[in-house]
């Protein structure tokens, strides 16, 4: 997960959520979360974008969404 922050920092607003906490809740109600780790891209309007779970993505298939 920190190499994948890392490769993605310049581009992302990358935003680690604790899933016990209340907004780990929240999120993981609103987005159907169910494994962990949970990945989303969300864009400026709310909208999900991209949502990838179980396992770290790779970066390639978030540079090729083309976002």
């Amino acid at each position: 997960v920190d190499r994948l922050e890392a490769e993605l920092e310049a581009d992302f607003a990358v935003i680690r959520i604790d899933v016990a906490s209340e907004l780990g809740s929240y999120v993981r109600q609103k987005y159907d979360g169910g494994l962990v780790p949970l990945f989303l891209i969300i864009d400026r309007k709310g909208a999900l974008v991209f949502r990838h779970s179980g396992t770290v993505p790779r970066q390639e298939d978030i540079i090729s969404l083309g976002l």
